[in-house]
């Protein structure tokens, strides 16, 4: 059987060396199989491996779930106070319009500087921070109000005394007269008028801080 070329297929004769078409040699030595991808490479020594490139490592920030509290004070107290101040001037106005609002612009800031998800209950511990602050500044100026504006002062007096009037109860009316006419009384009456706002701010702040976070997270996705 005829010999051919291992590169062109061209007829050799016996005993050839070299191929006389195309000059490759016609002589091979055998070589291992681990060695075999080291000369299929070129430009490798015998003593380097190919490099193989490792998978890139893809890292995933995990925002804290703890809340920022210094983050998020920076810029939610200046509009709570400012939501109170104004609240205690126009008290239904401020706690049912400028406070939600203030909450569910704290909220935004809050999430554009702390990029992270938060939780409706997080976002109700931050409207009821933010409800605090505008108590402290609703607060002194109601009672301000009530107390040096006479026309609002009488008008708080008359519609008390017309709600003790329509009640059935004598030792009741006897007691809110008492209140009313007397300095001591109005003091009281201021301070559970205070406490009445506290809870309705506090509501209405944690509220509108839950419903801020579930909003914005059904934006979201």
């Amino acid at each position: 059987m005829e010999k051919q070329c291992y590169r062109c297929g061209g007829e050799l004769p016996e005993n050839a060396v070299f191929c006389p078409a195309c000059k490759a040699p016609q002589i091979r030595v055998p070589v291992r199989p681990d060695r075999e991808e080291e000369q299929e490479q070129p430009g490798l020594s015998r003593t380097q491996t190919p490099f193989q490139q490792p998978p890139p490592v893809v890292t995933v920030a995990v925002g804290s779930e703890k809340i920022q509290w210094k983050v998020f004070l920076t810029s939610a107290w200046p509009l709570a106070l400012l939501a109170g101040l104004l609240a205690g001037f126009v008290p239904l106005l401020g706690i049912l319009l400028l406070l939600p609002i203030s909450v569910v612009i704290a909220v935004r800031l809050y999430r554009k500087r702390h990029f992270v998800a938060l939780r409706p209950g997080q976002g109700a511990r931050l409207g009821l921070a933010m409800g605090l602050i505008t108590f402290c500044g609703f607060a002194p100026v109601f009672v301000a109000v009530i107390t040096l504006n006479q026309s609002f002062h009488q008008q708080l007096l008359e519609g008390m005394s017309q709600a003790a009037a329509r009640n059935p109860d004598p030792q009741v009316r006897q007691i809110m007269d008492s209140m009313l006419n007397t300095p001591q009384g109005f003091a009281i009456l201021v301070g559970f008028s205070l406490i009445f706002f506290l809870a309705i701010i506090l509501a209405i702040g944690s509220a509108a801080g839950a419903i801020a976070v579930r909003a914005q997270r059904g934006q979201s996705r």
